[in-house]
């Protein structure tokens, strides 16, 4: 089966539970909706790709050196690892001048369960940095979470390697 069939019909498994009655991959392999009406969470995939990709809008990058130097230095740390992203990645987007979460699922060996448990554990995380990045100034640990508490623990559960 395709890649992209086999993902839609992942996706329209989860449409209900996502409030997101539409989704599936549009003709350039790409599937978008908010979570609780504020995370945006995009999902892409092609027929030739052995990957299916998560990602997400976190913020833009600011303008002012000093402030964009800030930014990629917490973002380095709070990559670092995976611990605090379950794995997952922040990248930097030039075009759109904009942070992305992102996290790649191999299609071999997954279904539509596994689908849904590590795309639910990817909203988990983008929730709770989408929240950190754009309310939590840097605390002065260098952890990257502004309350001085680190991360929860329950990232590191969050994905599982297929």
């Amino acid at each position: 089966m395709a890649t992209t069939a086999l993902v839609n019909g992942w996706l329209r498994e989860l449409a209900g539970v996502l409030n997101a009655p539409d989704l599936e991959l549009d003709e350039l392999g790409n599937a978008a909706f908010e979570f609780d009406g504020r995370i945006p969470i995009g999902v892409a995939a092609g027929d030739d790709s052995d990957v299916v990709h998560f990602y997400s809008k976190m913020m833009q990058v600011p303008e002012e050196e000093e402030e964009r130097l800030d930014l990629f230095d917490r973002l380095l740390k709070l990559n670092a690892f995976g611990a605090q992203t379950g794995g997952a990645s922040f990248a930097v987007d030039e075009t759109e001048d904009c942070v992305f979460l992102w996290f790649n699922v191999p299609v071999a060996g997954c279904d539509a369960k596994a689908f849904e448990n590590t795309l639910g554990n990817f909203i988990e995380v983008a929730e709770r940095h989408h929240e950190l990045l754009n309310t939590a100034p840097m605390d002065a640990g260098g952890d990257g979470y502004g309350d001085g508490a680190g991360p929860s623990g329950r990232a590191q559960e969050f994905f599982v390697r297929i």
